[in-house]
């Protein structure tokens, strides 16, 4: 069950109607009771357009429709099911959006519709896939035909039935069908979004336990570009807030004042729209002790085991740590270190030095420019750690428009006076220990953090290496061991067995097995996607796919050999990647026109001689 698109928030100034589509496999729909309970989810869920699959039903009525969803503005379509097995049903409120017209394939139902607001015309596609791997080949026709049907941007959700990576499913599966689904999507230059909230959509109690992602939504990217998925409002929200704050001072001054009230305003903001922290963290202890109840009565199952780890992850993260207070000692201490007793310094006096150009120094110390600053900000990590004032570099490259003009003040005010509000450069400093067991201040090493103080005392605990978390470690055995998992169990720590991934390599595979560089295939297929063509030229393309080699399989370089079926096969997603048009037909490698050109010159040559022989 997917729903990864909502409505705009309705104090949203832009009149781009986004729609909140839902997708769900509910394996039949001939139970009463499965349907009254679906009813009442789907009243909760509120969703504009309903895609279900293997609805296993032949023939569905109005009545049906609405015993379903209790909307009085429902219009739908629906593929019949094949005997017990199939079926699509596709529904929508007429109120958001109205159908143009209807695609009816074998494994696809597709719709055009049209936007009520902004009289947008878009399609969608509902997919329940085949099992086999022959008709899976048909399913692939099948989309690249509706898509090429309607020129319109497109959106394809469903259950496809093949996973695309693998890591996407527990065991082995079919890694020509991956192949051929990665394939599909590179060559129709569609996008394909990571799943959030979970890494699997299916799952099944087996012993062991089977669960993979099968179900899942891609997009064209002008889809994407309409109707982003990125949380929107936020820069507007800023805007907005910036341009009602005055202060009167430096320009630095104003900036930290700025930012500090911005900081409050936007914590009530999210406490509006996200929910307080405290809260949340209250309500999800209430929601896991079902899970430790049942677990003292039977073994939980695979679905309750994944809910109850999302819980208690979510209670990680909002989870607050004790604040410790550090003692005027430790400041006097280090006064006392870096006081220096003597004036005395090494003289220079008769030394020659090179030095730069009169004009060079004056292009170094002329004023600060708005497009390198710019420049400077853009081109740095914005998901590293926040300054003193809280916020990254990623909030000032998302809100560059908005705070540049307060930005380039404070610059202005440095070149020209050489001096900013101190709060804009405070810190934190922690005191990490040197040696084990350490007991005088000058077994620590100060550092200086720009983070909050949950973060500080993480990274003392992880550097000092007084607490370790069995929940999250793992005890693997090299060889027979007995009772190691009873062990595990009694450490209160997981079990695996080899091979295991460990700093990011397969630790105990065999270096000449194909399935270690999966991880990395699936890493350079989803950087060479085939929508980021349409933004690069040729030249953009070659220099991204190098700067993809450099960094993705050099670290497997270094340790395996490299198959020549995983060499081929990367080969052949830079080869589509650099030479692949979006929307057009493909095109010829220059190897392949080189062969193609030699092949015919032999073949020519060959019948000549041929010829002259029989002659003679």
């Amino acid at each position: 069950m997917l729903k990864p698109w909502e409505k705009e928030d309705e104090r949203a100034s832009s009149c781009v109607m986004k729609p909140r589509i839902l997708s769900w496999n509910v394996r039949g729909l001939n139970k009463k009771n499965k349907r009254l309970r679906i009813s009442n989810l789907l009243r909760d869920w509120k969703a504009d357009i309903i895609c279900f699959q293997e609805t296993k039903i032949h023939g569905i009525s109005s009545s049906f429709v609405r015993s379903l969803w209790g909307c009085n503005h429902v219009d739908w379509c629906c593929l019949d099911s094949c005997g017990a097995s199939g079926g699509i049903l596709i529904m929508w409120d007429n109120r958001v959006v109205e159908k143009v017209d209807v695609c009816l394939g074998v494994f696809t139902l597709a719709v055009s519709f049209r936007n009520v607001v902004d009289r947008f015309f878009w399609a969608f596609a509902g997919v329940y896939g085949p099992n086999s791997d022959m008709d899976r080949s048909l399913l692939w026709d099948e989309l690249a035909g509706i898509l090429s049907w309607w020129s319109l941007s497109w959106c394809i959700g469903g259950d496809f039935n093949v996973a695309r990576f693998p890591s996407e499913r527990s065991g082995d599966g079919s890694r020509s069908a991956m192949r051929e689904f990665s394939d599909f999507i590179s060559e129709m230059g569609i996008m394909d979004f990571p799943l959030a909230g979970g890494a699997f959509t299916w799952s099944r109690t087996f012993d062991p336990p089977v669960w993979s992602r099968i179900d899942r939504f891609l997009v064209s990217p002008d889809w994407e570009a309409r109707f982003p998925l990125k949380a929107e409002g936020f820069v507007g929200k800023v805007k907005h807030l910036w341009d009602s704050y005055s202060f009167q001072g430096t320009p630095s001054f104003a900036l930290a004042c700025k930012l500090k009230v911005l900081k409050k305003d936007l914590k009530i903001w999210n406490e509006e729209v996200f929910g307080e922290v405290e809260r949340n963290k209250m309500k999800l202890f209430e929601e896991i002790q079902p899970f430790d109840a049942i677990a003292e009565s039977r073994a939980l199952v695979v679905e309750e085991l994944q809910k109850k780890t999302e819980i208690v992850r979510e209670i990680e993260r909002c989870s607050l740590l004790e604040e410790i207070e550090i003692g005027d000692h430790v400041v006097e201490f280090y006064q006392k270190l870096f006081h220096e007793p003597s004036r005395w310094r090494p003289r220079v006096d008769g030394i020659s030095f090179d030095s730069i150009l009169d004009s060079d120094a004056s292009w170094l110390e002329r004023a600060f420019e708005e497009e390198e600053v710019k420049k400077v900000v853009s081109v740095l990590n914005g998901d590293k750690a926040p300054g003193p004032d809280s916020f990254s570099l990623a909030f000032f490259q998302a809100c560059w428009d908005v705070v540049r003009v307060d930005i380039m003040k404070v610059f202005d005010e440095f070149h020209a006076r050489g001096l900013f509000e101190k709060s804009l450069n405070a810190s934190f400093i922690s005191l990490i220990p040197k040696v084990p067991k350490a007991n005088s201040i000058k077994d620590f090493r100060p550092i200086s953090l720009l983070r909050n103080l949950r973060s500080l005392f993480l990274l003392f605990e992880a550097a000092s290496g007084l607490k370790v978390n069995l929940a999250k470690s793992n005890l693997i055995p090299v060889g027979h061991v007995d009772q190691a998992e009873r062990l595990a169990d009694i450490l209160g720590c997981g079990f695996a067995t080899l091979p295991v991934k460990y700093l990011g390599l397969p630790l105990g595979a065999s270096y000449k097995s194909t399935h270690i560089w999966d991880g990395v295939v699936e890493k350079i297929d989803r950087r060479l996607a085939s929508w980021k063509r349409m933004y690069l030229s040729k030249g953009g393309r070659v220099t991204f796919i190098k700067s993809t080699l450099a960094n993705v399989p050099t670290y497997f370089l270094s340790l395996f050999h490299l198959p020549r079926s995983v060499a081929a096969r990367l080969e052949k997603l830079q080869r589509d990647f650099l030479w692949r048009g979006l929307g057009e037909e493909s095109k010829f490698h220059l190897g392949d026109l080189w062969q193609l050109h030699f092949k015919a010159g032999v073949c020519k040559c060959f019948h000549a001689a041929a010829a002259y022989i029989s002659d003679t």
